[in-house]
């Protein structure tokens, strides 16, 4: 299956809640399609709830985690 990961979805402050973030989401899904994509990924930042809301209204599922921990100094 050809997976194609969408890397950025940014909107200015001042455009947010008008639609835009949709729009560019379904240029870039209809781009995917004429390509042959058969699935999208993306990674959403766990405090973005705005974008997360989009992401779900727009038929995403989360399918995993992604964690981490800082590495600590050995002094």
């Amino acid at each position: 299956m050809r997976e194609c990961h969408i890397n950025e979805l940014f909107v200015r402050a001042d455009a947010r809640r008008q639609g835009v973030a949709s729009k560019l989401l379904a240029k870039v899904e209809h781009w995917g399609r004429s390509h042959n994509c058969k699935q999208f990924d993306l990674n959403v930042d766990t405090e973005n709830q705005g974008a997360k809301a989009l992401f779900e209204t727009e038929g995403y599922d989360i399918t995993r985690y992604n964690m981490k921990k800082p590495v600590e100094s050995d002094k």
